[in-house]
């Protein structure tokens, strides 16, 4: 019942209301008492989105003005799905980590990832003619639509104090 409700229905939470709340009351009690609180454990480990980047790969060398191409594989290891769309941000930073130039990506949507499947996506940026020549470091974050802020961590490493994370030098 539990994976059924996890996996079938693409959960991000649980409500015990009415008789189920009785029912639940039993499930969570511990072993010794006849309850399964393992799958209380399964489905809070589950449930939700747990957006994950499996590959990036991006343009190494670009000149002002040019394109940087920046292609994914992203899945979601969890058994609900992302609520709302959420662009994904692109930054070039100096070796400090401050911003020199950022761009957002629209159509990136994790609405769409479902647990069991990669999701490619292959995001194209103009450069500025304006930038200045040198080495950058590249980092992305999936960010807020209003806000453009990094508005969901994602259990990968690299992750700046600014909620950005490091994909390597351009």
């Amino acid at each position: 019942l539990m994976g059924e409700a996890l996996y079938k229905v693409h959960v991000n939470y649980m409500t015990a209301i009415g008789w189920v709340a009785q029912e639940f009351k039993r499930v969570t009690a511990s072993v010794e008492d006849g309850g399964s609180p393992d799958i209380v454990d399964l489905g809070n480990t589950e449930m939700g989105y747990r957006l994950v980047p499996h590959r990036l790969e991006y343009t190494t060398e670009v000149k002002p003005g040019g394109t940087l191409n920046f292609n994914q594989m992203w899945s979601n290891t969890a058994a609900g799905r992302a609520w709302t769309k959420t662009p994904l941000k692109v930054y070039l930073t100096d070796a400090k980590g401050n911003e020199v130039w950022s761009a957002v990506d629209k159509s990136f949507d994790p609405v769409v990832f479902v647990n069991g499947d990669v999701h490619a996506h292959d995001s194209a940026f103009t450069l500025p003619t304006g930038l200045k020549a040198g080495t950058y470091d590249l980092r992305f974050a999936v960010v807020d639509a209003s806000t453009g802020k990094p508005s969901i961590k994602l259990p990968i490493g690299a992750r700046d104090t600014a909620g950005r994370y490091y994909v390597g030098k351009v």
